[in-house]
């Protein structure tokens, strides 16, 4: 576990690095790091929520929409360790990550008998939008404890796993969706057994507990909002500012207006102006199929995770972020590792070589702050 672990934070490390040096054109690393959804971020960290509450207006926003375990602990660590939010969180976030890839390596061993654990590692480092993971957003706190909470419950560990389904429940507003779609999954899979039904009552109350304690989180949360605002559900009614949160419309109707945009053209990429529809569309259409093909291959958890998401990102809002919320995603890594172990070696390793390369690219986009369809 120490060997996986580090090799993970090495190639974490060497990416921070490469990111300072495509960065030093644009900025100071690592102010340039901390870009749209990192600035929300780091003011929670500074400065707390906002004392009045959110008005459900397109454009009136407020920083209720973003859920604070994240910030929380930011705060509290940079209380102790004297470092801006960007350097603090981007350190945060690597171990994180190299946290994650190792518990994926293990999950996958355990569950799919996958024992390429090299390529696990470096997938998760170096797939294109896996810098995700180093920014400082959610994304490796938030993998970490779905990864986490998937790997607990499958083994049955039902008090660990509601202690990682809190973080969950607290870091996003769709991991109450995640915990319930894998405490579902889990029941089924005990009820679905040829045992007697005394046995069958008897490990569903466990996993009753696991389902209360997870929802710890977002319910702490709530309380919060309650006392300060009145309204519990303030952070739902704050991303109406973002176009979210006006009701749920099937994600395939959102996917086809996008593609039918076809507004994909290369300006599209480097202007903060403006995004491509069709690129969104694409994307998000493309994390779908994999999830599908995932669950024709025998990954019914990880398929079920990812069409979750698919349907909370895609359906209540607008494309923005989906491909982030699907691609920079452990259960989708857990696939496509899958998907790459099936390639002769000298094909896989051409294949890393080339996420490299879009990594790359992509870091530099982020960098010059003009890549909007990144976000």
């Amino acid at each position: 576990m120490a060997r996986l672990f580090i090799s993970s934070l090495f190639i974490n490390v060497c990416l921070i690095g490469f990111f300072a040096l495509v960065s030093q054109p644009f900025g100071k690393f690592p102010g340039t790091v901390c870009r749209w959804d990192c600035g929300w971020y780091s003011d929670i960290v500074m400065n707390g929520y906002d004392h009045t509450p959110p008005v459900p207006v397109l454009g009136m926003y407020k920083n209720y929409a973003f859920f604070p375990f994240f910030p929380l602990l930011m705060h509290y660590i940079r209380a102790v360790i004297h470092l801006s939010f960007p350097t603090l969180a981007i350190i945060a976030n690597a171990t994180f990550a190299s946290v994650m890839s190792t518990v994926a390596v293990y999950y996958m061993k355990e569950r799919y008998s996958f024992q390429n654990s090299n390529l696990i590692i470096v997938l998760f480092s170096m797939f294109p939008y896996s810098f995700y993971f180093i920014i400082p957003y959610t994304e490796a706190i938030y993998g970490l404890a779905l990864i986490a909470f998937t790997f607990l419950l499958y083994r049955r560990h039902w008090w660990q796993a509601g202690l990682a389904g809190v973080v969950l429940s607290a870091t996003r507003p769709t991991g109450s969706l995640i915990i319930a779609t894998l405490c579902i999954l889990t029941w089924l899979s005990i009820w679905f057994r040829k045992n007697t039904m005394q046995e069958k009552l008897h490990q569903s109350l466990p996993l009753v507990g696991t389902a209360v304690i997870s929802s710890a989180g977002l319910l702490a949360y709530m309380t919060f909002l309650q006392i300060r605002l009145g309204d519990p559900f303030a952070f739902a009614h704050a991303e109406i500012a973002w176009g979210r949160g006006l009701g749920f419309t099937n994600p395939l109707v959102h996917v086809l207006q996008g593609l039918q945009t076809h507004d994909l053209k290369a300006s599209l990429f480097v202007t903060a102006q403006a995004r491509s529809q069709t690129y969104l569309a694409g994307m998000a259409l493309a994390g779908l199929g994999i999830a599908l093909w995932g669950a024709w291959r025998g990954f019914y958890t990880e398929a079920a995770l990812l069409i979750v998401t698919f349907c909370a990102a895609v359906g209540e809002g607008p494309l923005e972020s989906s491909p982030r919320y699907l691609f920079a995603n452990p259960a989708m890594l857990c696939i496509l590792s899958s998907a790459f172990g099936m390639f002769p070696p000298f094909i896989r390793q051409v294949m890393l070589l080339l996420c490299a390369m879009l990594q790359a690219v992509f870091l530099v986009l982020w960098s010059s702050g003009l890549s909007a369809f990144l976000i």
